[in-house]
């Protein structure tokens, strides 16, 4: 089976200018778990996914060992990215996301994702994006062959 049989084409797009608190405000009433950062001249400029905006906002332990205060006052949180929230999505988003071809065997692009621990790949044919690989393509499809 061939990766764009299974081609999601259904997903959302932010303009790169969009900012950080309204890409989060998108993911929460849209129940979005990824989404694409398209130019205006349609090139795609990366990926923001739930994890990248996860990762932004929440300090990791070496972090936290430096600013406990972050496990006992949330709003040392905000303190923390008060900044984060205005500055446009281009600047969090994974820039140049690995993709996978439309032609490529759909192993061949599920091995890519579990050696990356990606959960959605963006698919080209003839240089062209026509949507995007998700786990749950591959689930649905591969796994219960529905």
């Amino acid at each position: 089976m061939k990766v764009k049989e299974l081609v999601t084409k259904d997903f959302y797009i932010f303009d790169p200018e969009t900012p950080f608190k309204k890409v989060v405000e998108d993911f929460i009433a849209l129940k979005l778990n990824f989404g694409l950062v398209v130019t205006l001249q349609n090139e795609v400029a990366g990926i923001i996914t739930s994890s990248v905006l996860f990762n932004a906002v929440f300090p990791d332990y070496n972090e936290i060992r430096e600013h406990s205060e972050y496990i006992f006052d949330l709003r040392s949180i905000d303190e923390r990215n008060k900044n984060l929230y205005d500055k446009p999505i281009k600047e969090i988003m994974t820039k140049n996301p690995e993709y996978v071809n439309a032609n490529q065997s759909v192993v061949d692009a599920a091995a890519i994702m579990k050696s990356f621990k990606f959960k959605q790949l963006p698919v080209i044919e003839n240089g062209v994006f026509i949507g995007i690989l998700t786990i749950q393509d591959l689930i649905s499809r591969v796994i219960l062959h529905s």
